[in-house]
Parts: C-alpha cells; structure tokens; sequence
C-alpha cells in the first residue's frame, strides 16, 4: 500500500492505493500559495502531516501499513518541500526516474517512510514562455 500526494497552489489531494487502486482520497485545503503567503513551508508540511493521518483513519490503517509515498505536482516547486527543476517535454518515464528525488521527513511521516518527488514537466512553447503540465 502507498499514498500519492498531489500537491495544487491551494489544495494538496492524498489518494492511498492498494492493488493499483485508489481506496480512499482526501483533500486539504493547503497548497503551496500558504508557503508564499507565509514565507515558509510549515504549514504545507502540516497539513499534509495531518491529511494524511486522516486519510490512515478513514481506512482504520496505521503508518506501518503504507510502504512509501509519491509526491508530484506544485510540492516540487520552489514554494514546495523539495525543489526539483522541471523536465522540458517530451519527457519519458526514465527522465521521470533520473531526477525523482527521495526525501524523508519525520515531521509529515513519523516513522521511517520515503517519499519520491516527481519532477514537474513543462512545454517550451517559444522563448519566454512555457507551458505547466
């Protein structure tokens, strides 16, 4: 079983999986615009923390039931938890794993739980500008 966290600018989704399955979700209302609101990252890292011990509730789970997380979305961004540079389309899933980044951090996951970063993909559209994707 593992979680997947989808991080927005002002909501961050946390799906556990199990069998390929999603089997719970829940939503917070926390993005990365708290970060840039508040100059740091906590209250991200809070609420994930708790979003997450609550989608465990939901499901009558423990942390020793899920085995890692991945973690994808805005949460890579400069005003999210690890900051990894966007990969320029096209982009194949071995690029995606070359610069997935793991990253642990007692205060979302208490116990020894790794997370992997998903680096973000973006379309060199022209000079100047870029499409998010």
């Amino acid at each position: 079983m593992f979680v997947v966290i989808d991080c927005g600018s002002t909501n961050t989704r946390l799906y556990l999986i199990k069998d390929q399955a999603v089997i719970s979700k829940n939503e917070i209302p926390v993005g990365v615009n708290s970060t840039a609101a508040t100059g740091n990252n906590v209250a991200l890292k809070e609420g994930i923390a708790t979003g997450f011990q609550q989608l465990l509730t939901q499901e009558s789970l423990t942390l020793n039931d899920v085995r890692f997380a991945i973690a994808s979305g805005m949460i890579t961004s400069n005003l999210g938890l690890v900051e990894i540079p966007h990969l320029t389309a096209p982009v194949n899933i071995d690029d995606l794993a070359t610069f997935a980044r793991q990253y642990r951090d007692p205060a979302i996951f208490p116990i020894d739980i790794p997370v992997v970063f998903i680096p973000g993909i973006k379309n060199a559209a022209g000079k100047g500008s870029h499409r998010w994707i």
